[in-house]
């Protein structure tokens, strides 16, 4: 497994995003070095406190929309046979596109619709969505540890253990 941490800081040297990246690698020997992500396991006390779902069409045209701002015009996003070629079932919505309609849920739900007040937010893709799905987020109060929230689409989880915390 391979952790990246990315950290922008503004104009005044703070942190804007930080995201900590995990890729494995199967098969491949390493030495450990640096820091291990942050933990963001979804507490199971969490079950019992729902907060509200958020639900969201991802139509067909979210993707070039996302990708027109992003640059990412990956063909496994708009075309079927290259996304069935990365092993999903058709063309799927970018996995940061996925997260930021997460964040957008958190935003709607639990910050009075102040994107200013989201100071962070984690998750692990499960499997991507795809077009024309709908997502529901659903989140809930984490107590001392902010929320904790999962998306679904078509039944299975598209994110799990998702963690945000608000300013």
């Amino acid at each position: 497994m391979v952790v990246l941490r990315y950290r922008t800081l503004d104009a005044r040297d703070e942190v804007v995003p930080e995201q900590w990246w995990t890729t494995v690698w199967l098969g491949v020997a390493r030495a450990e070095t640096g820091a291990a992500a942050p933990d963001h396991a979804f507490p199971d006390a969490a079950w019992d406190r729902p907060l509200g779902t958020w639900p969201v069409v991802v139509d067909a045209d979210m993707a070039r929309r996302y990708a027109a701002v992003s640059g990412d015009w990956s063909r496994h996003h708009f075309d079927d046979e290259a996304a069935r070629c990365s092993g999903a079932n058709g063309a799927f919505l970018h996995g940061l596109c996925t997260l930021t309609l997460c964040a957008q849920a958190v935003v709607a739900l639990a910050a009075g619709g102040r994107s200013d007040r989201l100071a962070r937010i984690a998750v692990r893709y499960a499997r991507p969505v795809l077009l024309g799905e709908r997502l529901d987020v659903r989140l809930y109060d984490a107590g001392p540890d902010g929320l904790a929230f999962e998306a679904e689409s078509r039944g299975s989880k598209v994110i799990t253990q998702g963690r945000a915390e608000l300013r």
